[in-house]
């Protein structure tokens, strides 16, 4: 992941940039780590359902389950949060250039802290799952696995897609270079062609291909 921040990056500010990523990845992590602890600290899980005595090994089971993942979790979390820490303190004192070495240095510094908030997010939602499942039974936590088998899934594909983005100007993939061209030959992706989004999208190509240092507008006319 590292590579795929790093490939077209303006080396120029290559310092200012990976500071934004860091504090941007601990800012998430505060929010995700205050909510594992609010999850940790939670009441034991209470069935809101109908039990029996043979039931009682099970929900125990689901309880364990529960607090393992949170814990899992809340290492991912604290480890990303504590990374970007130690990134952004070391990397203070440095030049552009030195922060270059000291990314060839650390290869993975940029990409580890994304990858272990997006475990921690992971496994809280298993959690989540697994509470859904103690508390509501097993109607609800069949919905519950769907929808973490799905946004983990979806995470992936969307983080793999933007990865492979590139602003080459030759656009092999046309990626964006279809807004310099006649909208009928655009993505069949990009469903709205009305007068403004044409006029918009044309104008950011013209922006993305200029060599001008002023910039051009997306409200022409207006």
């Amino acid at each position: 992941m590292t590579s795929d921040i790093l490939e077209f990056v303006d080396v120029s500010d290559i310092k200012q940039s990976a500071r934004n990523i860091w504090v941007n990845v601990a800012v998430v992590n505060a929010l995700v780590l205050t909510i594992i602890i609010a999850m940790l600290q939670e009441d034991p899980i209470e069935a809101k359902f109908d039990t029996d005595d043979n039931m009682v090994d099970a929900l125990v089971a689901v309880q364990e389950f529960y607090i393992s993942l949170l814990l899992v979790g809340f290492m991912s979390n604290v480890l990303s949060l504590m990374k970007c820490i130690v990134n952004l303190t070391y990397s203070e004192p440095l030049s552009n250039k030195d922060v270059i070495k000291y990314f060839i240095a650390n290869p993975n510094s940029l990409g580890e802290p994304v990858c272990d908030v997006c475990i921690a997010c992971m496994f809280s939602f298993l959690a989540m799952a697994f509470w859904v499942l103690g508390t509501y039974g097993a109607p609800n936590a069949a919905l519950a696995f769907a929808i973490t088998v799905y946004v983990s899934g979806y995470s992936v594909g969307y983080i793999r897609g933007k990865a492979q983005f590139t602003p080459d100007a030759n656009d092999p993939k046309n990626e964006w270079s279809w807004a310099l061209k006649d909208q009928k030959e655009w993505p069949t992706y990009v469903h709205s062609k009305d007068e403004q989004t044409v006029r918009v999208f044309k104008s950011l190509g013209l922006a993305a291909t200029s060599e001008e240092k002023e910039p051009v507008t997306t409200n022409e006319g207006k």
